[in-house]
């Protein structure tokens, strides 16, 4: 399955961002309920370099890049709107 192809959003649940450093798989942070993990995996076709995990039952939505770019390609109004959400993330 190539993961880079899903956007997932989280719900309910932590999440830690892991990432090799010296062989050693290390926690990069944390994400939260509501936020989005591979956006730019998924937009831009390239593999991530982290990995992400839980400890706990928790709650995730993957959605099909390629779903996703059909809808906000047909919706150029809702496109600017998905847009600005994601990109927003690496302004704050």
């Amino acid at each position: 399955m190539n993961y880079h192809m899903f956007i997932y959003i989280y719900g309910k649940g932590t999440f830690k961002i892991l990432k090799c450093i010296t062989k050693k798989m290390q926690v990069q942070g944390v994400l939260s309920t509501g936020e989005i993990f591979g956006e730019i995996g998924a937009l831009c076709n390239v593999r991530q370099p982290f990995t992400v995990c839980t400890t706990k039952v928790s709650q995730l939505l993957r959605v099909s890049t390629s779903v996703l770019k059909t809808i906000i390609g047909d919706n150029k109004e809702d496109e600017q709107i998905v847009l600005s959400n994601i990109f927003q993330v690496f302004i704050i």
